[in-house]
Protein backbone atom coordinates (compact mmCIF):
# COMPACT_ATOMS: atom_id res chain seq x y z
CA UNK A 1 0.00 0.00 0.00
CA UNK A 2 2.85 2.36 0.81
CA UNK A 3 4.45 1.85 -2.63
CA UNK A 4 1.13 2.59 -4.32
CA UNK A 5 0.74 5.83 -2.36
CA UNK A 6 4.32 6.90 -3.20
CA UNK A 7 3.72 6.14 -6.87
CA UNK A 8 0.52 8.21 -6.92
CA UNK A 9 2.26 11.14 -5.22
CA UNK A 10 5.16 10.97 -7.69
CA UNK A 11 2.75 10.83 -10.64
CA UNK A 12 0.82 13.86 -9.37
CA UNK A 13 4.04 15.83 -8.83
CA UNK A 14 5.24 14.98 -12.35
CA UNK A 15 1.88 15.99 -13.80
CA UNK A 16 2.01 19.33 -11.96
CA UNK A 17 5.58 20.00 -13.10
CA UNK A 18 4.70 19.15 -16.70
CA UNK A 19 1.60 21.37 -16.57
CA UNK A 20 3.57 24.27 -15.13
CA UNK A 21 6.28 23.87 -17.78
CA UNK A 22 3.73 23.87 -20.59
CA UNK A 23 1.98 26.94 -19.18
CA UNK A 24 5.32 28.73 -18.89
CA UNK A 25 6.16 27.76 -22.46
CA UNK A 26 2.88 29.13 -23.79
CA UNK A 27 3.40 32.41 -21.96
CA UNK A 28 7.08 32.93 -22.79
CA UNK A 29 7.73 31.23 -26.11
CA UNK A 30 9.70 33.46 -28.50
CA UNK A 31 8.30 34.19 -31.92
CA UNK A 32 9.61 32.24 -34.85
CA UNK A 33 9.92 32.99 -38.48
CA UNK A 34 10.01 30.79 -41.51
CA UNK A 35 12.35 30.96 -44.43
CA UNK A 36 15.14 33.40 -44.87
CA UNK A 37 18.24 32.62 -46.90
CA UNK A 38 18.66 28.95 -47.64
CA UNK A 39 21.77 26.85 -47.73
CA UNK A 40 24.35 26.04 -45.07
CA UNK A 41 26.49 29.03 -45.99
CA UNK A 42 23.82 31.75 -45.94
CA UNK A 43 25.62 35.05 -45.64
CA UNK A 44 24.90 38.38 -44.08
CA UNK A 45 24.57 39.74 -40.65
CA UNK A 46 21.97 37.28 -39.49
CA UNK A 47 21.83 35.33 -36.25
CA UNK A 48 19.57 32.31 -36.56
CA UNK A 49 18.41 30.45 -33.48
CA UNK A 50 16.90 26.99 -33.94
CA UNK A 51 15.31 25.69 -30.75
CA UNK A 52 12.95 23.16 -29.25
CA UNK A 53 9.96 24.96 -27.72
CA UNK A 54 10.54 23.71 -24.18
CA UNK A 55 11.23 25.89 -21.12
CA UNK A 56 14.96 25.08 -20.71
CA UNK A 57 15.68 25.79 -24.40
CA UNK A 58 13.47 28.91 -24.43
CA UNK A 59 15.40 30.23 -21.41
CA UNK A 60 18.63 29.86 -23.42
CA UNK A 61 17.02 31.60 -26.40
CA UNK A 62 16.23 34.55 -24.13
CA UNK A 63 19.91 34.78 -23.10
CA UNK A 64 21.04 34.55 -26.74
CA UNK A 65 18.58 37.36 -27.55
CA UNK A 66 20.27 39.49 -24.88
CA UNK A 67 23.69 38.90 -26.45
CA UNK A 68 22.31 39.60 -29.94
CA UNK A 69 20.69 42.83 -28.72
CA UNK A 70 24.19 44.26 -28.24
CA UNK A 71 24.64 43.97 -32.02
CA UNK A 72 21.74 45.86 -33.65
CA UNK A 73 23.36 45.58 -37.07
CA UNK A 74 22.51 41.85 -37.00
CA UNK A 75 19.06 40.53 -37.79
CA UNK A 76 17.85 37.92 -35.30
CA UNK A 77 15.60 35.16 -36.62
CA UNK A 78 14.21 32.31 -34.54
CA UNK A 79 13.00 28.93 -35.77
CA UNK A 80 11.07 26.31 -33.88
CA UNK A 81 12.49 22.83 -34.59
CA UNK A 82 8.99 21.37 -34.37
CA UNK A 83 7.38 23.70 -36.94
CA UNK A 84 6.91 21.79 -40.20
CA UNK A 85 7.35 25.06 -42.12
CA UNK A 86 11.03 25.02 -41.10
CA UNK A 87 11.79 21.49 -42.34
CA UNK A 88 13.59 22.55 -45.54
CA UNK A 89 15.71 25.11 -43.70
CA UNK A 90 16.67 22.55 -41.05
CA UNK A 91 17.77 20.19 -43.81
CA UNK A 92 19.70 22.98 -45.56
CA UNK A 93 21.52 23.77 -42.29
CA UNK A 94 22.36 20.09 -41.76
CA UNK A 95 20.32 19.89 -38.56
CA UNK A 96 19.28 16.26 -38.49
CA UNK A 97 19.94 15.35 -34.85
CA UNK A 98 17.72 16.02 -31.87
CA UNK A 99 19.14 18.99 -29.98
CA UNK A 100 17.64 21.76 -27.85
CA UNK A 101 19.39 24.75 -29.48
CA UNK A 102 21.52 25.52 -32.54
CA UNK A 103 22.82 28.97 -33.43
CA UNK A 104 24.07 30.10 -36.84
CA UNK A 105 25.84 33.41 -37.30
CA UNK A 106 26.14 34.53 -40.89
CA UNK A 107 25.14 31.02 -41.93
CA UNK A 108 27.79 29.25 -39.83
CA UNK A 109 27.46 27.33 -36.59
CA UNK A 110 31.17 26.51 -36.28
CA UNK A 111 33.92 29.00 -35.43
CA UNK A 112 37.60 28.99 -34.44
CA UNK A 113 37.63 30.92 -31.17
CA UNK A 114 40.77 31.31 -29.08
CA UNK A 115 42.41 28.37 -30.86
CA UNK A 116 39.55 25.92 -30.40
CA UNK A 117 36.71 24.73 -32.59
CA UNK A 118 33.40 25.96 -31.20
CA UNK A 119 30.09 24.64 -32.51
CA UNK A 120 26.95 26.41 -31.34
CA UNK A 121 24.73 23.40 -30.74
CA UNK A 122 23.02 22.09 -27.61
CA UNK A 123 22.95 24.04 -24.37
CA UNK A 124 25.81 26.42 -23.56
CA UNK A 125 28.14 25.55 -20.70
CA UNK A 126 26.40 25.98 -17.37
CA UNK A 127 22.86 25.96 -18.81
CA UNK A 128 22.39 22.26 -19.57
CA UNK A 129 19.82 20.68 -17.31
CA UNK A 130 20.81 17.29 -18.76
CA UNK A 131 24.52 16.47 -19.27
CA UNK A 132 23.59 14.67 -22.50
CA UNK A 133 22.70 18.01 -24.09
CA UNK A 134 25.63 20.06 -22.79
CA UNK A 135 27.43 21.91 -25.57
CA UNK A 136 31.02 23.10 -25.55
CA UNK A 137 30.26 26.81 -25.99
CA UNK A 138 29.50 29.79 -23.82
CA UNK A 139 27.71 33.11 -24.22
CA UNK A 140 31.18 34.71 -24.30
CA UNK A 141 32.02 32.45 -27.28
CA UNK A 142 28.80 33.59 -28.94
CA UNK A 143 29.74 37.23 -28.43
CA UNK A 144 33.17 36.62 -29.95
CA UNK A 145 31.70 34.81 -32.96
CA UNK A 146 29.30 37.69 -33.62
CA UNK A 147 32.16 40.19 -33.43
CA UNK A 148 34.26 38.00 -35.77
CA UNK A 149 31.38 37.81 -38.26
CA UNK A 150 30.77 41.54 -38.02
CA UNK A 151 34.32 42.20 -39.22
CA UNK A 152 33.73 40.23 -42.45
Amino acid sequence: MRKKKSFIIAAVVLLLVFSAAMAWHLLSSPPHAAGIASGKGASGKVIEIFYLPHPPAVAVVRKIEAVAAKHPDFKLVEYDFTDAANKDLLTARGLTEHMPVAVFIGGNDEFDIDGRKVVFTNFPQGDAFLPLFAGAWSYDDLEKAIIMTNGK
